[in-house]
């Protein structure tokens, strides 16, 4: 079954993969279009757009493998391997945006292409798993007839629905960035501030996947005292983590944003924005720890209301009411505020649900009286 699931995912990455690319092809426009940049309103930028596209859609497949494939390898003792393919494409990313400006000149098209071949190096690498006889997981058409799809539908509702919300959410801020904007200052800064933060989300992300994993596997076992060492564990250590890396970043917003630009307008609207993004990541492990615990134990329409609540509505609303209220920097602190609200609606929650304030930690746990079975 497990290696059914691996098949069924890795041949659905790869068909997604090629259907992106047929929409990038035969309905560019549309494309630019939901990317906010319209033929009419922003037509010098149409070329850059459709020359990025080109380059970038090459890679697509890859990188719709390696995010599939690669939590699976790390499963099947492989996380050295991903380790390396991961550095490997980091390595040739930079070199080759480098060498693209610098030597060949290959304007929006060879940054794009450069990062289709740093994925597609990282996939060669990851492939070197399936020569090993002693690894579990392996490629074949045969193995796909022990799992149903409807499976892997069913269990990946919430991290589609999470993605869905994340890219509706981008494109919606993006034009109430747009809209509210007072200068380039602006957009230059949500650029910075989108950078930071997918560099320092490596700390929910990596906490996440490996608390979904394992609550599964205590879960399914009736181990309630695994759980609950478990969850205690990884929200204090994602909290010291979190907490720390926001401090430094914090702190160190001035230096970070001078790596970017030496533009005063652009430095006072960065350093403000990364603040903001210092202030939500520990606010946004704790999140993230929560929900992939929820949908480690199944409770997947409680995960699909609180990613609806953190991707989408929260920083979408947050967005326009700042935004109307005090303009980029209101746009720019949305990403701190809708993870301050968000807590606060989930811990409002949980007293409801414990008719108090929850005293125990079973209270915020979501599962039954009498799950784990008699302590003897």
């Amino acid at each position: 079954d497990a290696n059914g699931a691996f098949n069924i995912t890795s041949l659905l990455a790869l068909l997604s993969g090629i259907v992106v690319i047929l929409l990038s092809i035969f309905f560019p426009s549309v494309i630019f279009r939901i990317c906010g940049v319209s033929s009419s309103k922003y037509p010098n930028l149409i070329p850059y757009m459709r020359d990025y596209m080109h380059g970038l859609m090459i890679g697509i497949p890859a990188t719709m493998l390696v995010h599939v494939m690669g939590p699976l390898f790390v499963m099947d003792n492989g996380k050295r391997l991903f380790t390396v393919s991961s550095l490997s494409l980091c390595a040739v990313d930079i070199t080759g945006d480098l060498l693209n400006v610098f030597v060949f000149r290959g304007g929006a098209f060879g940054m794009g292409l450069t990062t289709s071949i740093s994925h597609l190096v990282q996939l060669l690498i990851l492939f070197r798993h399936f020569l090993r006889p002693e690894h579990y997981f392996r490629l074949s058409p045969k193995l796909m007839r022990s799992f149903h799809p409807y499976q892997v539908f069913r269990n990946g509702t919430p991290s589609l629905i999470k993605e869905i919300c994340t890219t509706l959410r981008d494109i919606l801020t993006n034009n109430i960035n747009v809209l509210t904007a007072l200068s380039a200052a602006a957009i230059a800064a949500r650029g910075i501030q989108l950078d930071i933060y997918t560099f320092l989300l490596c700390i929910p992300l990596g906490l996440g996947k490996s608390m979904v994993s394992m609550t599964g596997i205590f879960h399914s076992a009736n181990d309630r005292r695994a759980l609950d060492r478990l969850y205690c564990y990884t929200l204090r250590v994602g909290f010291i983590l979190s907490a720390i890396t926001a401090g430094i970043v914090f702190i160190g917003a001035p230096l970070i944003t001078n790596v970017y630009t030496r533009d005063p307008e652009v430095v006072s609207m960065a350093v403000f924005s990364i603040r903001c993004v210092a202030v939500s990541i520990v606010f946004d492990t704790s999140m993230r720890i929560h929900q992939n615990y929820l949908q480690g134990i199944g409770n997947l329409k409680m995960v699909n209301l609180m990613n609806f609540g953190e991707k989408l509505s929260l920083p979408v609303i947050s967005a326009a009411v700042l935004g109307r209220l005090y303009g980029s920097r209101g746009v720019l602190a949305s990403i701190a505020f809708s993870r301050i609200v968000l807590l606060l609606f989930t811990f409002i929650t949980n007293c409801i649900r414990s008719r108090g304030i929850p005293k125990r930690l079973k209270d915020v746990m979501f599962l039954p009286e009498d799950f784990g079975g008699a302590e003897t």
